[in-house]
């Protein structure tokens, strides 16, 4: 499968989309529940106002791709290819999405609402995660070093199991993390 179109509107439910390449294809409102996609390349792709609920991404490359407005349910992006990853998730929201064991170094995560997700064992050096909103969600063990959280509300990072060298944090976050350590402020 080779696209180089523009795919509107369609809605796929319970299949199975093995060994595809999907190439400067756009996708816009579509819908994909319980979709798995295996072994498959997604290259200079980009999804707008497409809904994503209980997709598996199993050993799914993501080069260059770009979700915008998207909303994604019930997601481990844990599944997807360790060599290729390279893709933008822009002012789109995310529940219960797992992201762990992931190098997602430089990726920008912009305007975004994160609810009841996990970064477990991520590389996040220099990602960006700017202007987003995060309820409930944990960062366990990752490195976030240079990373920029400048403007994030609700993002809560333990400072004894994650690294933060260098991150650009919102004052919030900041006072969160002098709070945590036992500092009091006057």
């Amino acid at each position: 499968m080779y696209f180089e179109e523009d795919i509107i509107g369609i809605d796929l439910e319970e299949k199975l989309i093995f060994g595809k390449e999907i190439i400067k294809t756009n996708f816009e409102k579509c819908n994909f529940n319980n979709v798995t996609f295996s072994d498959c390349d997604f290259e200079e792709v980009i999804f707008e106002k497409c809904k994503f609920d209980s997709v598996n991404l199993d050993n799914v490359k993501l080069n260059g791709a770009i979700f915008k407005n998207c909303e994604f349910k019930n997601i481990n992006f844990s599944k997807i290819s360790r060599f290729i990853i390279d893709f933008q998730i822009i002012n789109s929201f995310m529940k219960f999405c797992i992201f762990d064991d992931l190098q997602l170094d430089g990726l920008e995560f912009y305007k975004n609402e994160f609810e009841e997700c996990t970064f477990q064992k991520c590389s996040l050096k220099k990602s960006k995660f700017n202007n987003s909103k995060f309820k409930d969600t944990d960062f366990y063990e990752c490195i976030l070093e240079n990373a920029d959280l400048s403007d994030c509300s609700g993002l809560m990072i333990d400072i004894v199991s994650n690294k933060i060298k260098g991150a650009k944090v919102s004052i919030d976050l900041a006072l969160n993390i002098v709070k945590k350590i036992g500092v009091k402020i006057v």
